[in-house]
């Protein structure tokens, strides 16, 4: 594609250089070659941009780049440089226009909120196989297309890499896709040029204030996953409107966004919900109809995040049969309530929940299932928003019996510092209090205070496995610890 064909609307090229031919973009000056224009992206104002693309496109040019856009001049470059005003936004325009803008061609659904993404995905994906329909999943746990399994990365892809998976799927002949969809992400521009059939909003409560200055930043930011796109259309929007920032969000919206919840101004609605040790149960009321609805997920967040899902089916016009069927059927993502069983008398539990109100959800889904103690083990993360820790604390404390304070990825901080800064918000009698910063030796001592009848919670990790300690890796696997400790039992 001619350099004046791919910037056609986005920028001017001047006449000199318009037939120059690009066969690829990226904004990583090491995967350039002959053909390439390299997209200089700024370092930017927020946590994470630690690099200035500018510096790094002599290099690119080095490589064989055949032309730079960038948003200064940079006059000592022998290619065609491209001043443009924001290269960031740019980006995915460019990769989206040169594979085809792919994502046109599908049946695309974003999902966005803090807590609820993962499971959302799993679930609207279990009705997609019900039907016998290939489809993708791309989020925190996994990127798959059909069955082919890619590495996982960042919750949402960069630019490049996204639409390149969704030129992908097209090969793979998967034209159904649901994806995770970060407020990084969208402030980021990464799904700019990726045109969504249906959007989800499942809730927001404090989180990544690392990164974003506020909670209204942090809003807006998801807000734009529900804006029209570049070709001028807006996604269907699902919202939960049990959520103050969702009713805030369906204001903002037309008459077409479908609302859902569990109060009677809901259009998808869960009435009388029930709840076992082998899920949930719930009356579902539609305009296309109402059903007893049973699920394998446990808790009332469950619940939602299933009406959220068929509140998306809905939209794609998908049979009710099929919806009732593979909701049904799943089990959730993995590290999501994930059961350890060794033949132990009481329950051990991982899960992902990292967030006070995810904290809060999954002890509050177990209270009425655990008839002993509910035992606790958390941390939070280092170089992360340190305003939760001491929320962190206290809903633990308000919610389980017995309390295990432990590391969570500290990164650079010091592991004793981070649990003092939770211990901060517990309040005193509140909660048997233990504190260990060696993970593994936590979820043992858990495991070692647990009598018949009782629930163990792990939290924070779920599906990861791994630690980061300063700026390295380890393996670490909440569940292999767990299972060795329980096997090393004799149970």
């Amino acid at each position: 594609m001619t350099l004046s064909t791919l910037l056609d609307g986005f920028a001017s090229v001047d006449p000199s250089f318009a037939d120059v031919e690009i066969t690829a973009v990226t904004a990583d000056s090491r995967r350039c070659a002959p053909g390439t224009l390299f997209v200089a992206l700024p370092r930017g104002d927020r946590a994470g941009f630690v690099h200035d693309g500018h510096d790094f496109a002599p290099a690119a040019v080095a490589a064989g780049a055949s032309a730079v856009a960038a948003t200064r001049p940079l006059p000592d470059l022998a290619v065609p440089v491209l001043v443009v005003d924001d290269t960031r936004w740019l980006l995915p325009r460019l990769a989206g226009r040169l594979l085809g803008d792919p994502s046109r061609q599908m049946r695309l659904v974003g999902i966005t909120g803090t807590n609820g993404k993962t499971t959302s995905s799993y679930l609207l994906e279990a009705i997609w196989r019900h039907m016998g329909r290939r489809s993708a999943v791309v989020g925190t746990i996994e990127t798959r297309l059909a069955d082919r399994q890619r590495e996982p990365g960042m919750t949402t892809p960069d630019p490049v890499t996204l639409q390149r998976l969704w030129a992908d799927c097209l090969i793979y002949g998967v034209h159904d896709a649901v994806i995770e969809v970060s407020s990084h992400a969208l402030h980021q521009y990464r799904v700019g040029a990726t045109h969504f059939t249906a959007a989800l909003f499942t809730n927001l409560t404090q989180d990544h204030l690392d990164y974003h200055p506020d909670l209204e930043d942090y809003f807006a930011a998801k807000c734009r996953l529900f804006a029209p796109d570049d070709w001028g259309q807006a996604p269907r929007a699902v919202i939960n409107i049990d959520d103050p920032y969702g009713r805030r969000l369906l204001a903002q919206l037309g008459p077409e966004a479908i609302s859902y919840g569990f109060g009677p101004e809901a259009v998808v609605r869960g009435v009388e919900p029930v709840y076992d040790a082998h899920g949930s149960h719930v009356r579902i009321v539609t305009p296309a109809g109402e059903w007893r609805q049973d699920l394998l997920v446990l808790g009332e967040y469950n619940i939602a995040n299933a009406l959220g899902v068929i509140g998306v089916a809905l939209a794609l016009e998908l049979p009710l049969e099929a919806i009732r069927a593979g909701l049904a059927g799943c089990a959730g993502a993995p590290g999501r309530l994930e059961p350890v069983r060794c033949g132990q008398d009481f329950t051990v539990l991982v899960d992902y929940a990292h967030t006070p109100d995810a904290v809060h959800q999954a002890t509050s889904a177990l209270r009425g299932l655990t008839p002993g103690r509910i035992i606790t083990v958390f941390g939070c993360g280092g170089d992360r928003d340190r305003g939760k820790r001491p929320q962190m604390g206290r809903i633990a404390a308000e919610r389980s019996d017995v309390i295990v304070v432990t590391s969570d990825n500290p990164r650079t901080e010091d592991p004793d510092a981070i649990i003092a800064e939770i211990e901060a918000g517990i309040p005193a009698g509140l909660a048997e209090v233990h504190t260990e910063p060696d993970r593994a030796e936590a979820i043992r001592l858990a495991i070692d205070l647990a009598q018949t009848g009782d629930t163990v919670l792990i939290l924070g990790k779920g599906h990861e496995d791994y630690q980061i300690l300063g700026t390295e890796k380890h393996h670490f696997d909440d569940r292999e610890v767990a299972h060795e400790h329980l096997g090393g039992r004799g149970l």
